[in-house]
């Protein structure tokens, strides 16, 4: 099978990249910065879009390419700075993508979404549970995976969306709350935790998603509908216990600081029922050794 992988130069793409040539699946990375293998790809360009499926014939196309955070904060976050920019590269790169698997007859998409289209939830999430984005980041990826059904539904390619947690290893950029909590302590500073540091969240290691990636090719032979998506988790954790997990994989003696906040506050967690059922997909790392390793990784940085 030949797949092209968009976004392959990334955090996640790096894992997908390599998951798949474990397959034995030819594999083209492409992305927006200059890969040391593969090929340089601005998805937003209809036309480098049309000209490389064209060219390639690829089988599969796995959509990672977006808009997502940045070493300041994560994607809500500076897509509220600046919309235009996320919009137009999540809803675009995405339309594009699926556009030229229309026009060069390509059958099957992987797309990676997030949680953000849920927006603020309170109760486990599902794959029926209602979009309600809060920012732009999460509305133009609610926008991207309705361009994938439409697509879907009406020209037959098959695809399958993933929403996922916080992804979270080794090797990353953009910051998150495990990413601070780590430099904070690498720093000597406290650990600041909004209100009671209550509210769960999860946590998924890229080379996860990656094997859902993996196991969800041959899942396209069985689908009964050209259009599927999966949720994928982890064992939710609260924000004070993941600060406790960082404290004691450093060694050091820091303190945990509560901060008031006018961010609101909610409970994130998911049922994964469907994806362990469909592709047996599992997690492999745990919370706490996402933690470990992602601690070896600021601390190897200092």
């Amino acid at each position: 099978m030949r797949a092209i992988v968009t976004g392959g130069a990334g955090f996640l793409g790096r894992f997908v990249v390599d998951r798949l040539r474990q397959e034995n699946i030819e594999v083209l990375s492409c992305d927006i910065v200059a890969p040391q293998e593969g090929k340089r790809l601005d998805v937003t360009s209809t036309a480098d879009v049309d000209a490389l499926l064209a060219s390639t014939r690829p089988e599969l196309v796995v959509h990672l390419a977006a808009a997502t955070g940045s070493s300041g904060k994560g994607g809500g976050a500076e897509s509220m700075k600046n919309p235009f920019d996320y919009l137009r590269a999540n809803i675009m790169g995405t339309l594009n993508i699926f556009e030229s698997c229309r026009r060069n007859r390509v059958a099957k998409v992987i797309y990676m979404s997030s949680f953000s289209p849920y927006g603020a939830t309170g109760r486990a999430l599902t794959e029926d549970t209602p979009l309600n984005p809060s920012n732009p980041y999460g509305a133009s990826k609610a926008c991207a995976e309705t361009i994938a059904k439409c697509y879907a539904l009406n020209y037959g390619i098959k695809t399958i969306v993933f929403r996922a947690p916080l992804l979270c290893g080794e090797g990353q950029r953009e910051l998150n709350a495990l990413r601070e909590f780590a430099m904070s302590v690498r720093r000597g500073e406290p650990i600041a935790i909004l209100g009671e540091g209550k509210h769960v969240r999860e946590w998924v290691h890229p080379s996860d998603a990656a094997d859902a990636f993996a196991r969800a090719i041959p899942y396209f032979e069985r689908m009964e509908t050209n259009f599927e998506t999966f949720v994928l988790g982890n064992s939710p954790v609260s924000m004070k216990d993941l600060a406790n997990l960082v404290i004691k994989a450093t060694g050091k003696n820091v303190r945990v600081e509560r901060r008031e906040s006018t961010m609101q506050v909610f409970d994130q967690f998911t049922d994964t029922s469907k994806v362990r059922r469909a592709l047996g997909w599992q997690p492999r790392i745990s919370v706490e050794q996402i933690v470990q390793r992602v601690v070896a990784d600021v601390f190897d940085k200092s």
